[in-house]
């Protein structure tokens, strides 16, 4: 079996069921690939649709990261000028 055809273990999010089920891998594809499109229902018959696409959840992702190096950055920025305005006011006074 190819990757995409092994079937993938979920369970059903309401929250009075709750059942495990397996979906067939080549599903679980096109469901991560396409989202609200594709609905599926659990063995007791409960609509099961996924809001996130891949590429929506990879975006998010991202966005999350870029936020993190941006805060990373700004942060270091601020102890680097810290850190030379203290050596600068130690100079003026040891020369003092």
């Amino acid at each position: 079996m190819a990757a995409d055809e092994d079937p993938v273990r979920t369970s059903c999010p309401t929250l009075t069921c709750g059942v495990p089920f397996w979906i067939p891998g080549h599903i679980w594809s096109q469901i991560r690939s396409r989202g609200k499109e594709r609905v599926v229902f659990c063995p007791n018959g409960h609509e099961v649709v996924w809001s996130e696409t891949n590429e929506d959840r990879l975006k998010r992702q991202l966005e999350s990261v870029t936020r993190e190096r941006d805060d990373a950055r700004a942060s270091s920025n601020r102890w680097y000028r810290t850190a030379i305005y203290w050596k600068g006011r130690a100079h003026r006074k040891a020369g003092a």
